[in-house]
């Protein structure tokens, strides 16, 4: 008897811990080219666990109870803040548009 009781407490026990966590998974890619960005910094928005993408751009993610989006950034680019869903894509651009590279130019010269 003390042997089921203990078997249904911890079936209960691990039945609500992987309720109150979900997992997700997806890619962050360049908007221009769609190419894999390697090492962007995926963080749960209100806590949690961050991540980084892998050599093809891929993450995985585990987000706590209530946390229902997260923000994607990449050194140069610009930081993203996206609703969590899972087998997402997340497109980042440069911080610096061509037009505004180009004036910084001149008004070096």
């Amino acid at each position: 008897m003390k042997k089921l009781f203990l078997l249904l407490m911890t079936t209960c026990f691990l039945s609500v811990s992987a309720l109150a966590e979900r997992v997700v998974t997806g890619q962050v890619v360049y908007e221009a080219d769609g190419e894999p960005l390697i090492g962007a910094t995926v963080l749960p928005v209100g806590g949690g666990n961050g991540a980084a993408t892998d050599y093809d751009g891929n993450f995985t993610i585990t987000l706590p109870d209530g946390v229902t989006s997260i923000t994607v950034s990449y050194v140069g680019m610009t930081s993203k803040t996206v609703e969590a869903t899972d087998n997402m894509i997340i497109k980042l651009r440069w911080v610096l548009s061509i037009p505004f590279f180009i004036s910084c130019i001149r008004q070096q010269n």
